[in-house]
């Protein structure tokens, strides 16, 4: 974006949802080339076995994967 889109921009935001972001990083964009050197990420394969791995550590810890817990449960106040 052009410094004067990311200024119309920010003019939209109210003061007070501003004063709540208090960090901003520059991200600069990389070119086709550099995006198609970027080494494969990790097969479907692998992510399966991760996450098979850590429900199985939930289930044996608590009966049940994280996503089924109550509020309680979380706060710890329930089990």
């Amino acid at each position: 974006c052009t410094p004067e889109s990311v200024a119309r921009y920010r003019n939209k935001i109210s003061g007070p949802l501003l004063d709540r972001i208090d960090l901003t990083i520059e991200v600069p964009s990389l070119s086709a080339a550099e995006l198609m050197q970027q080494e494969a990420g990790e097969s479907s394969a692998t992510v399966l076995k991760r996450v098979t791995a850590a429900r199985k550590i939930q289930y044996n810890r608590q009966g049940k994967v994280n996503a089924e817990l109550s509020v309680g449960e979380l706060d710890g106040k329930a089990r």
